[in-house]
């Protein structure tokens, strides 16, 4: 989980992790054992409520396919989130 300092003070930083462990802590029973998830804390986290924080991770779990109804990636190929950047964009 990384909540960077552009999400607000200190405190602020840590009620967001707090926050989103909690939620995460019902989530993960509905991953498959083997996955590894990142969350990134962006500003607007500080502001939303313990619901829109559950629905904007659900909707980025059910877009990777990773929750049980979710649309699976294509064969032979990851999904990606829009905006996300894999390893060959970050070679020069």
């Amino acid at each position: 989980m990384i909540v960077s300092k552009a999400v607000g003070s200190a405190v602020v930083r840590h009620r967001v992790a707090r926050r989103l462990r909690h939620m995460c802590a019902t989530i993960v029973d509905e991953l498959p054992a083997d996955t590894d998830v990142v969350i990134r804390a962006l500003p607007g986290a500080a502001t939303a409520d313990q619901a829109e924080l559950a629905r904007q991770v659900r909707s980025g779990l059910r877009k990777l396919g990773l929750t049980p109804g979710a649309a699976a990636a294509p064969a032979g190929r990851p999904r990606v989130p829009a905006g996300a950047r894999s390893r060959a964009d970050h070679r020069s």
